[in-house]
């Protein structure tokens, strides 16, 4: 029988909804929840089109955010949440044809 550990990140570690890529990775948002701004830093391994799009529970996209192509470093992009309602929302980078999501709190 094996055992699964919880891998949990710390504060706002929950929110993730796990997705690995080869290419980037994203960290989650700082601070989480929050009400008017947080800030997303991310990395990418190689230069990219970077594009990232925020939803809520329903799907509807609220918010997007084109970044155009960067090439490989450390990034980090801030977000505004003031017109977001209270609730739970999801962000989606893309960069290439790769994706990672993770999970957000906007509190008012």
């Amino acid at each position: 029988e094996e055992e699964y550990e919880d891998d949990d990140e710390g504060p706002g570690g929950d929110g993730a909804v796990e997705n690995i890529s080869a290419a980037f990775n994203i960290s989650q948002n700082i601070p989480n929840p929050f009400n008017a701004n947080t800030r997303i830093n991310y990395s990418l391994l190689e230069a990219g089109n970077v594009s990232i799009e925020f939803v809520d529970v329903t799907g509807k996209l609220v918010q997007s955010i084109n970044k155009g192509v960067q090439s490989a470093g450390d990034y980090n992009v801030v977000v505004d949440g003031s017109s977001f309602a209270e609730g739970i929302y999801f962000y989606t980078f893309t960069v290439g044809n790769e994706k990672i999501t993770k999970r957000m709190v906007v509190t008012k």
